[in-house]
């Protein structure tokens, strides 16, 4: 028969209380960060309309058949 572990410093209510803490911070860092970077899409954007973007096919199907398999 296991016998129970004993609870150490850090566990208990002020550990549920540091966990709150740092949930409402991850939940504000993440209302703050933009859905969209603008230092990332602005030159895709202008690769594309310059008509100079191009994609890389090998890589495009590689990621489109592990896609598949990990979804099957």
């Amino acid at each position: 028969m296991k016998k129970p572990k004993k609870q150490g410093p850090g566990t208990g209510a002020p550990n549920l209380q540091r966990n709150d803490k740092l949930m409402e911070q991850v939940r504000q860092i993440i209302a703050e960060t933009p859905e969209v970077r603008p230092e990332k899409v602005e030159p895709l954007r202008e690769a594309v309309a310059s008509g100079t973007y191009e994609i890389d096919a090998r890589k495009l199907a590689n990621s489109l058949i592990t896609k598949l398999i990990l979804e099957s």
